[in-house]
């Protein structure tokens, strides 16, 4: 799950200003409850209004100064790295669902074996494995 290094209140200009400020401080305190994200940084809040301009010029700065922060770290750098793994196992798992689901033999063996588990004559998990010991074998269960 991702986290906010910022969370920008926007709207927050003529009577919604005192409100805004009030949810603000609030949503700092419930923060500091959570523990840090894995920059070692806690969310920052600022008040916007494009109506008025508050804030605007500081939220382009902080976005810019978290930034460069977390590439001078080496945050950016190890989260794309960790993301790339991600990516690489999903694609195996795709890869691996599209051609299992491809193959004649689970295909030809499915609708009894789903009828099996629907029945209650057999179990889930065996028909999984009777179905993977199946793939890519020519119709023949491995040993």
């Amino acid at each position: 799950m991702e986290s906010a290094d910022a969370i920008a209140f926007t709207k927050c200009d003529g009577d919604a200003q005192p409100k805004a400020e009030a949810a603000r401080r609030e949503l700092l305190g419930a923060i500091q409850l959570l523990p840090p994200r894995p920059s070692g940084r806690r969310a920052e809040l600022l008040l916007t209004s494009a109506v008025s301009g508050l804030g605007i010029d500081e939220l382009g700065e902080r976005i810019e100064a978290l930034h460069a922060a977390d590439l001078a770290s080496g945050y950016v750098n190890t989260k794309r790295r960790e993301q790339a793994l991600h990516w690489l196992d999903q694609a195996v798992a795709q890869g691996l669902q599209q051609a299992f689901s491809g193959d004649r033999d689970v295909q030809a063996a499915l609708p009894g074996l789903r009828e099996a588990v629907r029945n209650g004559t057999m179990t889930p998990f065996a028909a999984a494995a009777e179905l993977l010991a199946r793939f890519r074998t020519g119709g023949v269960p491995r040993p």
